[in-house]
């Protein structure tokens, strides 16, 4: 992997969960692509919700408006689609974005610890 890049877990078959199914299933492509690029910015910033800010960035690089992307959001947030995402006043965030999230920290943090400890082996030091 590249130095400085990331990357977000793309489940292989992500249509037989059938909370993106019903997604799909209504929005088409356009659910999907508005879907997994929301998931892809959420991963990116670190779990902050889509704002009403981020939600014109995804119009915009998907050519749609933004009133479209909102409905699918509202949607995917619904109980139809058994709130695949969440709805906070700050605006949508993932259940599945923020347990990677702490995945990704917790695996860092073990890097740390082994970096530390394999520092104390070659140097001598405690720290």
């Amino acid at each position: 992997m590249a130095v400085g890049r990331e990357f977000f877990k793309h489940d292989i078959g992500s249509l037989m969960d059938g909370k993106l199914d019903t997604l799909v299933n209504e929005y088409g492509a356009e659910g999907y692509a508005v879907y997994f690029l929301c998931l892809e910015y959420l991963y990116r910033d670190r779990g902050e919700p889509i704002s009403d800010r981020l939600i014109q960035r995804v119009a915009f690089e998907l050519k749609m408006t933004p009133e479209k992307v909102k409905e699918i959001l509202e949607y995917a947030a619904s109980e139809k689609c058994r709130r695949l995402l969440l709805k906070t006043e700050e605006g949508y965030s993932s259940e599945r974005v923020s347990k990677a999230i702490e995945e990704r920290e917790a695996e860092r943090q073990k890097n740390i610890a082994k970096g530390k400890k394999g520092m104390a082996a070659r140097w001598g030091k405690k720290d």
